[in-house]
């Protein structure tokens, strides 16, 4: 990014920084979500947003497979840090095999992140219906979602995908992200939901942010933690400071841990 915060003067709106390009395209569909979800009378009054998208940050999954997590996490740091210097106050990281790396991130960029899993954990918690877990092979096998603190209080509701369909998520959610239409994936989930007699579904892949239609309100038995983290930021961004504060990195109340 061009600008950093000593070339940037203050300003009175707070600023949200999102990591993205993990994929691309769920980080660009991301930005919109934000902005129809957000919309004000005046575009003056929208949200102020950062969006960092780099495709170069190495694949996550192969990073989980070949135990190249501290590589991953150096690179996760260096793009969070960018982020701040050039003015967020708070972070979000677009894709949650990636939080794999959180317990390795610095307590001073951390504790200015959203967690998707965060999200993902407290919505099943307070709405735990029957959901079925959709996401990456490497999340699966980093076990990111286990090693969150609140996940004991929630897997008991959590489908969890057999090993043969697991792969095959995976490989329709990689054909997503090689620019093939979504349509596929849709129908194969919708299958998925019927075989394991669940009432919706938990979007523990940043791909499936699009298979949103953004013009309808999405539906309540699907988990989106683009949708949830972007309500949770922007709202502590909001309840954080008044127009004409000084600036400054705001903290992520965490409600259920990391």
């Amino acid at each position: 990014m061009a600008t950093t915060a000593r070339h940037r003067p203050p300003g009175p709106r707070p600023v949200l920084g999102v990591l993205g390009g993990l994929g691309p395209l769920a980080s660009a569909r991301f930005l919109e979500t934000v902005y129809r979800r957000h919309r004000r009378p005046r575009e003056q009054d929208m949200p102020a947003v950062f969006l960092l998208s780099d495709p170069t940050v190495m694949d996550r999954t192969i990073a989980v497979l070949r135990g190249q997590e501290e590589m991953l996490a150096r690179q996760v740091t260096a793009r969070l840090q960018e982020l701040l210097d050039a003015g967020a106050d708070l972070l979000i990281v677009a894709c949650v095999t990636a939080h794999c790396v959180f317990d390795r991130l610095p307590d001073d960029l951390l504790r200015h992140t959203v967690s998707l899993v965060d999200q993902i954990v407290e919505a099943q918690r307070l709405d735990p219906r029957p959901r079925l877990l959709l996401s990456t092979t490497g999340a699966v096998g980093a076990g990111v979602f286990e090693r969150h603190p609140g996940w004991s209080s929630v897997s008991a509701s959590v489908r969890r995908l057999e090993d043969g369909d697991q792969q095959a998520l995976h490989r329709e959610i990689y054909r997503v992200k090689q620019g093939e239409s979504i349509r596929r994936l849709h129908e194969w989930i919708g299958g998925a939901r019927r075989r394991y007699g669940c009432d919706g579904e938990i979007y523990a892949c940043t791909e499936l942010h699009l298979l949103h239609r953004l013009e309808v309100e999405p539906d309540p038995a699907i988990l989106d933690p683009l949708i949830l983290a972007a309500d949770c930021a922007l709202a502590t961004l909001g309840t954080n400071r008044h127009p004409g504060e000084a600036r400054g990195h705001i903290d992520v109340p965490r409600n259920v841990g990391r």
